[in-house]
């Protein structure tokens, strides 16, 4: 035991911890053949609407538009593009106008549909403490990237104010007549009009301007001829005097 106390001691090495196993990703769920072909149909219908590809966009909805949800019925969270809107906003936003003119009367799309961005917290009543999320968000009105597609809107608030409520919820600024958008064409027309004539009036004024404060070239004068001589008449050769 004495000579077993003389000998260094040697700590022991502990041993390495195992690594982490990492939880094992889920596979996602395998789809039924209905659901693969309810997905790749609503992928086709956003992007017929984003292409504006009108005519085969109509054929495909009379035959699959009622399963597909309505119109109305927004895009699900695993759509590659447009998640959470409606066709109508998709095309607002796409600029096609022919296709948000059929959606909006030929299908009867509602404009008053929220594309919800976010939710922020709101007071319900005059206690500030007592509050629920409000869903902000923008319709298809305020998506559309285009004149055309939001006189559009304007002009179906204009003849059919009685489909919905446009100028509140639809946040359609107000309706537009055909009259009305007449004239608005021609005064914009005229504007652009007179913008030409005055930047050719401008240009032709700078022109002018510099033609003025150009210098003058200078003259040159002509060398003067050579002199003639005074003796006319026949001379003889030789320069001798006449006899």
């Amino acid at each position: 035991a004495y000579i077993a106390s003389l000998q260094p001691k040697t700590r022991p090495v502990p041993a390495p911890a195992p690594p982490p196993v990492k939880p094992a990703k889920e596979a996602p769920p395998k789809l039924s053949p209905e659901e693969e072909a309810f997905r790749e149909r609503r992928r086709r219908a956003m992007d017929m609407v984003r292409k504006g590809r009108l005519e085969p966009l109509v054929t495909f909805w009379e035959k699959h538009g009622e399963a597909l949800g309505g119109v109305d019925a927004k895009a699900e969270a695993w759509v590659d593009e447009g998640q959470g809107q409606t066709l109508l906003m998709t095309a607002a936003q796409a600029g096609q106008e022919d296709v948000v003119r059929w959606l909006l009367e030929a299908q009867r799309a509602d404009p008053t549909v929220i594309y919800a961005i976010d939710a922020t917290p709101v007071a319900t009543d005059d206690d500030a403490e007592e509050k629920k999320p409000a869903p902000r968000g923008r319709t298809a009105y305020d998506l559309a990237s285009t004149k055309g597609v939001r006189n559009i809107f304007r002009r179906l608030a204009h003849d059919h104010p009685d489909w919905y409520d446009w100028i509140g919820a639809g946040r359609v600024p107000s309706g537009l007549s055909e009259e009305r958008e007449q004239e608005q064409d021609k005064k914009r027309t005229e504007r652009r009009k007179g913008l030409k004539d005055k930047l050719k009036e401008r240009e032709a004024k700078r022109v002018a301007e510099q033609e003025a404060a150009a210098p003058e070239p200078e003259t040159v004068q002509p060398p003067p001829p050579p002199p003639s001589s005074a003796r006319t008449g026949p001379q003889k050769l030789g320069g001798g005097k006449p006899n």
